[in-house]
């Protein structure tokens, strides 16, 4: 489904009901220009992809429709559009008769003629060749020294960051390689979080959706979501998309442990 298909129904929906953009904005909160954007399929008017399916869950939940089935195409269609590229611009071929083509050749010679004998000529006869150095100038060549040895290849390149993860109850915990530890949270709806970082409380709130959070901890981020079917998570500049595929609607516990070098 392509972003004007999802826009489609949106504004299907909202018809249906007998509502107007001003009347969505009242309700939802989200400003009647981004509203009118992700009717018209204009993701590039709302400020950042979390915005995008943080309104479009909002929006599509407050007309009846599955909010997190349209963030679900919305990030499809977003991640198999193809890279776009500016159109190649080629002059027109301008054709040219054969008496203007001839008349072309002999202007061509007769300029080619004219700068051998009043450019290239003239320097020829100047130029004199170089005596030769004298003896007493002349010097043997330097020594040019034991052989250069190349320097040994440098370190390979660190290793990519390794994220694994393991689902047990009401629990998710990811296992991060690398040298630290950020995890980045986008919510497609209203959801209340509760963060540990190392064991400290750094957050207890209800978020509105579109919020975008970075939390960085040395050794452990834990992570107590209200609704963990409106989480997006980015681990050390990796996506991992939606955490929970699913409806979930009990909250649930996300654990985020730094390995050992």
């Amino acid at each position: 489904m392509t972003a004007s298909e999802i826009g489609t129904r949106l504004r299907e929906a909202r018809e249906g009901r007998g509502l107007t953009l001003e009347q969505v904005q009242a309700d939802t909160k989200i400003r009647l220009r981004y509203l009118k954007a992700l009717e018209d399929g204009d993701y590039e008017v709302i400020p950042g992809e979390a915005y995008a399916r943080g309104f479009l869950r909002s929006y599509a939940n407050y007309l009846g429709l599955d909010g997190l089935e349209l963030v679900r195409l919305y990030t499809q269609e977003r991640a198999a559009k193809p890279p776009t590229s500016e159109p190649i611009f080629r002059p027109p071929v301008q054709r040219r008769g054969p008496r203007a083509a001839g008349a072309l050749v002999g202007l061509l010679v007769l300029a080619a003629v004219a700068t051998y004998y009043f450019g290239v000529l003239p320097r020829r006869q100047e130029a004199q060749p170089e005596p030769p150095p004298a003896a007493e100038d002349v010097r043997p060549l330097p020594d040019e020294g034991e052989p250069v040895v190349p320097e040994p290849p440098g370190p390979p390149p660190p290793p990519q960051v390794r994220v694994t993860r393991e689902d047990a109850g009401d629990e998710v915990r990811y296992r991060v390689a690398g040298d630290f530890l950020q995890v980045l949270v986008e919510l497609a709806d209203d959801c209340w979080l509760g963060v540990d970082l190392d064991g400290r409380r750094v957050l207890e709130a209800t978020l509105p959706v579109g919020s975008v959070r970075v939390f960085q901890a040395e050794r452990e981020i834990r992570m107590r979501v209200g609704r963990p079917g409106s989480l997006f998570v980015t681990i050390n500049d990796e996506e991992q998309g939606l955490v929970f595929q699913d409806r979930a609607t009990s909250p649930r516990t996300l654990i985020f442990t730094l390995l050992p070098e």
